[in-house]
Protein backbone atom coordinates (compact mmCIF):
# COMPACT_ATOMS: atom_id res chain seq x y z
CA UNK A 1 0.00 0.00 0.00
CA UNK A 2 1.27 3.00 -1.21
CA UNK A 3 1.58 6.08 1.60
CA UNK A 4 -1.10 9.03 0.69
CA UNK A 5 1.41 12.34 0.05
CA UNK A 6 0.05 15.99 0.40
CA UNK A 7 -0.03 17.88 -2.60
CA UNK A 8 1.47 21.46 -2.67
CA UNK A 9 -1.86 23.30 -2.83
CA UNK A 10 -2.96 21.25 0.44
CA UNK A 11 -0.23 22.27 2.66
CA UNK A 12 -0.56 25.60 0.82
CA UNK A 13 -4.22 25.68 2.55
CA UNK A 14 -2.82 24.58 5.64
CA UNK A 15 -0.26 26.47 5.92
CA UNK A 16 -2.86 30.19 4.64
CA UNK A 17 -5.23 28.87 7.63
CA UNK A 18 -2.68 28.14 10.52
CA UNK A 19 -1.13 32.13 9.97
CA UNK A 20 -4.73 33.35 9.56
CA UNK A 21 -6.54 31.96 12.95
CA UNK A 22 -2.81 32.12 14.72
CA UNK A 23 -2.78 28.21 14.97
CA UNK A 24 1.12 28.43 15.61
CA UNK A 25 1.06 30.61 18.86
CA UNK A 26 0.41 27.72 21.51
CA UNK A 27 3.75 26.01 20.16
CA UNK A 28 5.99 28.78 18.56
CA UNK A 29 6.95 32.40 18.98
CA UNK A 30 6.48 33.10 15.64
CA UNK A 31 4.48 31.82 12.81
CA UNK A 32 7.90 31.58 11.03
CA UNK A 33 9.75 29.58 13.85
CA UNK A 34 6.33 26.83 13.60
CA UNK A 35 7.01 26.90 10.08
CA UNK A 36 10.74 26.00 10.46
CA UNK A 37 9.57 23.32 12.84
CA UNK A 38 6.85 22.03 10.24
CA UNK A 39 9.51 21.59 7.31
CA UNK A 40 11.51 19.27 9.65
CA UNK A 41 8.77 17.03 10.22
CA UNK A 42 8.00 16.85 6.46
CA UNK A 43 11.13 16.71 6.10
CA UNK A 44 11.42 19.65 3.60
CA UNK A 45 13.12 23.15 3.52
CA UNK A 46 11.52 26.24 4.54
CA UNK A 47 11.79 28.08 1.81
CA UNK A 48 9.67 25.52 0.01
CA UNK A 49 7.29 26.02 2.27
CA UNK A 50 7.27 29.90 2.10
CA UNK A 51 7.15 29.12 -1.72
CA UNK A 52 3.81 27.36 -1.40
CA UNK A 53 1.93 29.82 0.53
CA UNK A 54 3.13 32.65 -1.12
CA UNK A 55 2.27 30.93 -4.60
CA UNK A 56 -0.79 29.75 -3.09
CA UNK A 57 -1.70 33.17 -1.81
CA UNK A 58 -1.32 34.57 -5.59
CA UNK A 59 -3.46 31.55 -6.88
CA UNK A 60 -6.85 32.31 -4.58
CA UNK A 61 -6.35 36.02 -5.42
CA UNK A 62 -5.68 35.30 -9.22
CA UNK A 63 -9.24 32.68 -9.18
CA UNK A 64 -11.49 35.53 -7.82
CA UNK A 65 -10.60 37.07 -11.22
CA UNK A 66 -10.37 34.13 -13.63
CA UNK A 67 -14.03 32.56 -12.40
CA UNK A 68 -15.43 36.25 -12.98
CA UNK A 69 -14.38 35.98 -16.63
CA UNK A 70 -15.68 32.51 -16.78
CA UNK A 71 -12.16 30.85 -16.71
CA UNK A 72 -12.40 27.35 -14.94
CA UNK A 73 -10.07 27.30 -12.30
CA UNK A 74 -10.31 25.02 -9.48
CA UNK A 75 -9.83 25.37 -5.56
CA UNK A 76 -6.40 25.90 -4.02
CA UNK A 77 -6.75 22.49 -2.66
CA UNK A 78 -7.84 20.55 -5.56
CA UNK A 79 -4.77 21.79 -8.12
CA UNK A 80 -2.74 19.16 -9.49
CA UNK A 81 0.90 18.77 -9.04
CA UNK A 82 1.07 19.55 -12.66
CA UNK A 83 0.46 23.16 -11.72
CA UNK A 84 3.68 24.16 -9.97
CA UNK A 85 4.45 26.81 -8.04
CA UNK A 86 7.25 28.21 -10.04
CA UNK A 87 4.72 27.90 -12.68
CA UNK A 88 2.57 30.28 -10.64
CA UNK A 89 5.65 32.23 -9.62
CA UNK A 90 5.94 33.16 -12.90
CA UNK A 91 2.74 34.09 -13.60
CA UNK A 92 2.23 36.52 -10.66
CA UNK A 93 5.29 38.21 -12.34
CA UNK A 94 3.97 38.76 -15.51
CA UNK A 95 0.33 39.86 -13.99
CA UNK A 96 2.14 42.62 -12.14
CA UNK A 97 3.02 44.81 -15.50
CA UNK A 98 0.80 42.97 -18.23
CA UNK A 99 -2.45 43.79 -18.68
CA UNK A 100 -5.25 41.03 -17.69
CA UNK A 101 -6.61 40.34 -21.19
CA UNK A 102 -2.47 39.16 -22.14
CA UNK A 103 -2.16 36.98 -18.79
CA UNK A 104 -5.65 35.47 -18.37
CA UNK A 105 -5.22 33.18 -21.72
CA UNK A 106 -1.84 32.29 -20.11
CA UNK A 107 -3.54 31.50 -16.60
CA UNK A 108 -5.93 29.10 -18.38
CA UNK A 109 -2.91 27.68 -20.51
CA UNK A 110 -1.12 27.30 -16.97
CA UNK A 111 -3.87 25.39 -15.40
CA UNK A 112 -4.50 22.93 -17.92
CA UNK A 113 -0.94 21.86 -18.20
CA UNK A 114 -0.67 23.74 -22.24
CA UNK A 115 2.17 25.89 -21.13
CA UNK A 116 6.08 25.07 -20.28
CA UNK A 117 7.89 26.74 -17.75
CA UNK A 118 10.43 27.75 -20.61
CA UNK A 119 7.64 29.77 -22.57
CA UNK A 120 6.94 31.21 -18.99
CA UNK A 121 10.19 32.30 -18.20
CA UNK A 122 10.91 33.52 -21.78
CA UNK A 123 7.32 36.02 -21.70
CA UNK A 124 8.12 37.23 -18.47
CA UNK A 125 11.80 37.86 -19.66
CA UNK A 126 10.41 40.28 -22.23
CA UNK A 127 7.63 41.92 -20.09
CA UNK A 128 10.26 42.58 -17.21
CA UNK A 129 12.09 45.86 -19.04
CA UNK A 130 8.83 47.55 -18.30
CA UNK A 131 9.10 47.08 -14.47
CA UNK A 132 12.45 48.80 -14.91
CA UNK A 133 14.52 46.53 -12.57
CA UNK A 134 12.69 46.92 -10.20
CA UNK A 135 12.17 43.48 -8.08
CA UNK A 136 10.85 42.43 -4.59
CA UNK A 137 13.65 40.97 -2.55
CA UNK A 138 12.24 39.82 0.97
CA UNK A 139 8.93 39.52 3.09
CA UNK A 140 7.04 42.77 3.31
CA UNK A 141 8.74 44.88 0.58
CA UNK A 142 6.16 46.45 -1.70
CA UNK A 143 5.69 44.67 -5.34
CA UNK A 144 6.84 46.51 -7.75
CA UNK A 145 4.39 47.98 -10.67
CA UNK A 146 4.29 49.38 -13.90
CA UNK A 147 5.04 53.31 -13.88
CA UNK A 148 2.08 54.64 -16.04
CA UNK A 149 3.29 58.01 -16.23
CA UNK A 150 6.78 56.63 -17.66
CA UNK A 151 6.66 56.66 -21.58
CA UNK A 152 9.76 54.26 -22.28
CA UNK A 153 8.28 51.62 -19.70
CA UNK A 154 4.40 51.91 -21.36
CA UNK A 155 6.57 51.64 -24.72
CA UNK A 156 8.41 48.33 -23.67
CA UNK A 157 5.28 46.97 -22.74
CA UNK A 158 3.68 47.70 -25.97
CA UNK A 159 6.67 45.81 -27.43
CA UNK A 160 6.34 43.31 -25.14
CA UNK A 161 2.80 42.71 -26.09
CA UNK A 162 3.38 42.52 -29.59
CA UNK A 163 6.04 39.70 -28.70
CA UNK A 164 3.12 37.91 -26.46
CA UNK A 165 0.88 38.22 -29.34
CA UNK A 166 3.57 36.29 -31.88
CA UNK A 167 4.16 33.52 -29.57
CA UNK A 168 0.44 33.11 -28.68
CA UNK A 169 -1.70 33.76 -30.82
CA UNK A 170 -2.57 32.43 -34.84
CA UNK A 171 0.43 31.70 -36.82
CA UNK A 172 -2.23 32.54 -40.29
CA UNK A 173 0.22 35.12 -41.17
CA UNK A 174 3.26 32.73 -41.93
CA UNK A 175 0.83 31.24 -44.61
CA UNK A 176 -0.62 28.59 -42.63
CA UNK A 177 -2.48 28.10 -39.31
CA UNK A 178 -0.13 25.28 -38.53
CA UNK A 179 3.57 25.27 -39.66
CA UNK A 180 5.48 22.57 -38.90
CA UNK A 181 8.16 24.44 -37.19
CA UNK A 182 8.24 27.78 -35.63
CA UNK A 183 10.74 29.03 -33.73
CA UNK A 184 11.15 32.74 -32.07
CA UNK A 185 14.31 34.73 -30.99
CA UNK A 186 14.43 37.91 -29.37
CA UNK A 187 17.54 40.58 -30.21
CA UNK A 188 18.81 38.81 -33.13
CA UNK A 189 22.13 40.16 -35.09
CA UNK A 190 23.29 39.03 -37.96
CA UNK A 191 27.10 38.42 -38.46
CA UNK A 192 28.78 41.12 -39.99
CA UNK A 193 31.57 41.01 -42.65
CA UNK A 194 34.54 43.51 -42.56
CA UNK A 195 32.98 45.83 -45.28
CA UNK A 196 29.93 46.24 -43.13
CA UNK A 197 29.23 49.77 -41.86
CA UNK A 198 26.50 49.32 -39.89
CA UNK A 199 25.34 47.11 -36.76
CA UNK A 200 21.83 45.63 -37.29
CA UNK A 201 19.48 43.81 -34.65
CA UNK A 202 16.44 42.31 -35.28
CA UNK A 203 14.04 43.00 -32.47
CA UNK A 204 13.21 39.28 -33.23
CA UNK A 205 13.79 36.67 -35.93
CA UNK A 206 10.55 33.99 -36.06
CA UNK A 207 12.23 30.46 -38.27
CA UNK A 208 9.54 29.02 -39.92
CA UNK A 209 8.85 25.61 -42.23
CA UNK A 210 5.21 25.53 -43.35
CA UNK A 211 5.78 21.85 -44.27
CA UNK A 212 8.46 19.21 -42.98
CA UNK A 213 9.89 19.14 -46.85
CA UNK A 214 9.28 22.44 -47.33
CA UNK A 215 12.31 25.63 -46.79
CA UNK A 216 13.15 27.60 -43.81
CA UNK A 217 11.98 30.72 -43.97
CA UNK A 218 13.66 33.74 -42.26
CA UNK A 219 11.22 36.44 -41.31
CA UNK A 220 12.57 39.39 -39.53
CA UNK A 221 10.39 41.72 -37.60
CA UNK A 222 10.82 45.44 -36.05
CA UNK A 223 8.53 46.17 -33.34
CA UNK A 224 7.21 49.57 -32.26
CA UNK A 225 4.48 50.98 -30.82
CA UNK A 226 2.95 52.64 -33.77
CA UNK A 227 4.26 53.11 -37.41
CA UNK A 228 3.68 56.75 -38.18
CA UNK A 229 6.13 59.00 -35.23
CA UNK A 230 9.37 57.06 -36.59
CA UNK A 231 9.05 56.40 -40.13
CA UNK A 232 12.77 58.30 -40.71
CA UNK A 233 13.96 55.15 -38.23
CA UNK A 234 12.49 52.63 -40.52
CA UNK A 235 13.14 53.38 -43.29
CA UNK A 236 17.05 53.16 -42.48
CA UNK A 237 15.81 49.75 -40.05
CA UNK A 238 14.15 48.45 -43.64
CA UNK A 239 17.01 49.46 -46.03
CA UNK A 240 19.51 47.57 -43.93
CA UNK A 241 17.32 44.85 -43.22
CA UNK A 242 16.40 43.46 -46.35
CA UNK A 243 19.03 41.41 -47.12
CA UNK A 244 19.27 39.53 -44.09
CA UNK A 245 15.82 37.83 -44.22
CA UNK A 246 13.32 35.92 -46.61
CA UNK A 247 10.43 37.79 -45.41
CA UNK A 248 10.66 41.26 -43.53
CA UNK A 249 7.47 42.73 -40.99
CA UNK A 250 6.84 45.64 -38.90
CA UNK A 251 4.93 44.93 -36.03
CA UNK A 252 2.63 47.80 -33.98
CA UNK A 253 1.06 47.62 -30.74
CA UNK A 254 -1.19 50.09 -32.11
CA UNK A 255 -3.86 49.63 -35.39
CA UNK A 256 -2.32 51.76 -38.27
CA UNK A 257 -4.77 53.52 -40.39
CA UNK A 258 -2.83 53.79 -43.61
CA UNK A 259 0.51 52.61 -44.59
CA UNK A 260 2.40 55.22 -47.16
CA UNK A 261 3.36 52.96 -49.76
CA UNK A 262 6.00 55.50 -50.73
CA UNK A 263 7.50 55.30 -47.37
CA UNK A 264 7.24 52.34 -46.49
CA UNK A 265 8.81 49.18 -49.04
CA UNK A 266 5.86 47.40 -50.71
CA UNK A 267 7.11 44.34 -49.82
CA UNK A 268 7.80 45.27 -46.17
CA UNK A 269 4.62 43.37 -44.35
CA UNK A 270 2.63 45.30 -41.22
CA UNK A 271 0.87 43.46 -38.30
CA UNK A 272 -1.09 44.94 -35.58
CA UNK A 273 -0.32 42.64 -32.56
CA UNK A 274 -1.91 43.09 -29.53
CA UNK A 275 -3.13 41.23 -26.86
CA UNK A 276 -2.74 37.81 -28.27
CA UNK A 277 -3.93 38.96 -31.61
CA UNK A 278 -2.59 39.14 -34.60
CA UNK A 279 -4.03 41.60 -37.64
CA UNK A 280 -2.26 41.12 -40.97
CA UNK A 281 -2.69 44.77 -42.71
CA UNK A 282 -0.66 44.15 -45.22
CA UNK A 283 1.15 40.90 -46.35
CA UNK A 284 5.03 40.66 -46.58
CA UNK A 285 5.97 39.58 -49.85
CA UNK A 286 9.14 38.55 -52.37
CA UNK A 287 11.49 40.83 -53.43
CA UNK A 288 14.76 40.09 -55.25
CA UNK A 289 16.82 42.37 -52.49
CA UNK A 290 15.26 40.38 -49.77
CA UNK A 291 17.63 36.92 -48.43
CA UNK A 292 20.62 37.81 -50.23
CA UNK A 293 22.98 37.46 -46.76
CA UNK A 294 19.81 35.40 -44.91
CA UNK A 295 22.83 33.11 -44.24
CA UNK A 296 24.61 35.46 -41.98
CA UNK A 297 20.85 36.24 -40.56
CA UNK A 298 21.28 31.97 -39.40
CA UNK A 299 24.26 32.25 -38.03
CA UNK A 300 23.37 35.31 -35.72
CA UNK A 301 20.40 32.86 -34.59
CA UNK A 302 23.14 30.29 -33.66
CA UNK A 303 24.66 33.05 -30.65
CA UNK A 304 20.63 33.28 -29.74
CA UNK A 305 18.24 31.56 -27.72
CA UNK A 306 15.04 30.68 -28.59
CA UNK A 307 12.03 32.57 -26.99
CA UNK A 308 9.86 29.56 -28.47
Amino acid sequence: MTERRESWGQLACVLNCAERVDYWRDTAASFTEWLEGLSTTLGVKPATLWRYLSAGRFYNSMRKELLAEGISAPPLEGLPDSVSPENLELLAKLRRVAPQEVTDPIAAKVLTGAITRADLRSTWQVYRPALGGRTARGRGVEVPKLDSEDTWRLDSLREAEVFTSLKYGSRAWTGTATPHSFHIYLKVRPELGPDDQTTIEFDAVVAVRSKAEGPLVLHGFEIRSELSPYLAQGVNFWKVATPFCDRLWTAVHETTLGIDGDVVPTYVGVVVARAQAITVLRAATVDEKLGTRSGDLAKGLLSSTPAQ
